[in-house]
């Protein structure tokens, strides 16, 4: 999740010689436990080893995980809108990937069919367990993936997990191998061109 909301961030307040940095956010390293010594170097007047402290502003707000999680999708949805392939390219890198019209994939039967459907969430968004919920570091590895009705295209998959960073429904599709199973038509390729 964190990775989304670094990367969409730089996007969007990078640049006129301004870069945010988006390789340092992992907790150790972003913040230290407050009241612990801060000892990195030597120990000089010009750079005393301090104890860490948090200074609250007044007034405050908790930034709730949902709103957190509601700012990764923002961001990766306008990540994918802006990386998106075109349907051209988007078929002709997907070609051997079955017979399928993944336009008319029934995602949710999938989904359901593999054990990997939890609920709908509203607006066409349905929480899912993601494919690759073991190999996530966090205890609770099988949230944070959800799949999106298809609205005139493909549907979408999105993981907030950051061991997910950049794996889309093509992704799911190549891991699951049956989606063809699941489409109510088959591809049958451009008719202009």
């Amino acid at each position: 999740m964190l990775a989304h909301i670094y990367l969409g961030i730089a996007d969007e307040f990078s640049g006129n010689g301004v870069q945010f940095d988006t390789k340092v956010r992992n907790p150790g390293r972003i913040l230290r436990l407050y009241g612990t010594m801060n000892r990195k170097g030597q120990n000089t007047p010009n750079r005393p080893h301090r104890q860490t402290a948090c200074a609250l502003p007044n007034p405050w707000q908790l930034v709730t995980e949902r709103s957190l999680s509601q700012l990764a999708d923002h961001y990766a949805r306008k990540r994918n809108r802006n990386t998106r392939k075109s349907p051209k390219q988007a078929r002709k890198a997907f070609a051997a990937a079955g017979a399928g019209d993944y336009r008319t994939l029934n995602v949710i039967t999938w989904f359901r069919a593999h054990g990997l459907y939890r609920a709908p969430i509203g607006a066409g968004k349905h929480a899912v367990t993601c494919p690759w919920h073991q190999g996530h570091s966090t205890a609770h590895g099988r949230t944070g993936a959800v799949i999106f009705e298809p609205d005139g295209g493909w549907p979408g998959f999105y993981c907030h997990h950051a061991s997910c960073q950049g794996r889309d429904i093509r992704d799911v599709v190549a891991v699951l191998g049956d989606a063809d199973a699941y489409c109510t038509s088959e591809y049958r390729g451009s008719t202009g061109s």
